[in-house]
């Protein structure tokens, strides 16, 4: 795919990686100029396993909605709050497209907060009426990314100043670690706490805090499948939490594990 250059940074998120490398091939794409406001990156998803074998693959919750295409389907994901869990067997290819948190909101022109923790038929929900594009297993170049840019393209939106105070907001909490709460970061941004929760339903689908948390997590799981030595209570204290035992029970709703076991299991597949 010559024209669409490779992001070549390690993919985040994905669950126990080192497992599940050897059961899916994945890369992940720069979407055009004229979409780089809107789009983080498109992925490209593969499978291609001995019959009776089967891989389950989970994935942090994000803050992008996400738009899949498999087989002659596309789907919209809205923002989750638990951990994507996809059972991989067979052989087969997904391609998908990371809005940046924000940048949906101008294409749906509805508050993003009413397609969160679900899954819509893209065509429908965005009253597209051309014919399917079809994902099908015939090689690298045959990826269709640039019909999904076309399609795109013919949506696209103007840009939304309320969109991008979102994405700085959103890249600030990267940013800054220290940023553990929505009162500093309504202080960092001259708004009330309910002016930004507002706006964070309205365009990101979630609440401030619910962003914060999933930045922060996403850091956790990296450090642990880096393993580096954690310690859980100061761990805990520097996120916000008043004691270890809330700290574990967000822990264990995301991820599914507490975070020594989930650490344990790290290390068993290092």
């Amino acid at each position: 795919m010559p024209d669409f250059e490779l992001k070549r940074d390690i993919s985040t998120g994905i669950l126990r990686r080192v497992k599940g490398e050897p059961f899916f091939q994945l890369n992940r794409y720069f979407p055009s100029p004229l979409l780089a406001g809107f789009v983080e990156h498109y992925w490209v998803v593969e499978w291609d396993l001995p019959a009776g074998v089967t891989h389950i693959q989970e994935v942090l919750p994000t803050l992008s909605v996400q738009l899949v295409f498999q087989h002659d389907d596309a789907s919209i994901y809205g923002v989750m709050k638990k951990r994507f869990i996809r059972h991989l067997s067979g052989t087969e290819r997904a391609v998908g497209v990371k809005f940046k948190p924000g940048s949906f909101y101008p294409f749906l022109k509805r508050p993003v907060n009413t397609i969160a923790q679900r899954e819509a038929n893209a065509y429908a929900l965005l009253g597209i009426t051309r014919p399917p594009i079809r994902i099908e297993l015939c090689g690298e170049h045959c990826v269709p990314l640039a019909a999904i840019e076309s399609l795109l393209l013919d949506l696209l939106p103007e840009k939304d100043e309320k969109m991008e105070l979102v994405q700085q907001i959103t890249t600030a909490v990267m940013a800054d670690h220290t940023i553990i709460s929505a009162n500093q970061l309504a202080a960092q941004f001259h708004l009330t706490v309910r002016t930004l929760e507002r706006l964070f339903s309205k365009y990101a689908g979630t609440n401030p805090k619910w962003m914060i948390k999933v930045f922060r997590f996403h850091e956790i799981v990296e450090q642990i499948a880096a393993s580096l030595e954690m310690n859980w209570a100061q761990l805990a204290t520097g996120l916000g939490y008043f004691d270890q035992a809330h700290f574990i029970k967000d822990f264990r709703m995301i991820i599914g594990k507490t975070p020594q076991e989930y650490a344990r299991e790290c290390r068993d597949h290092q």
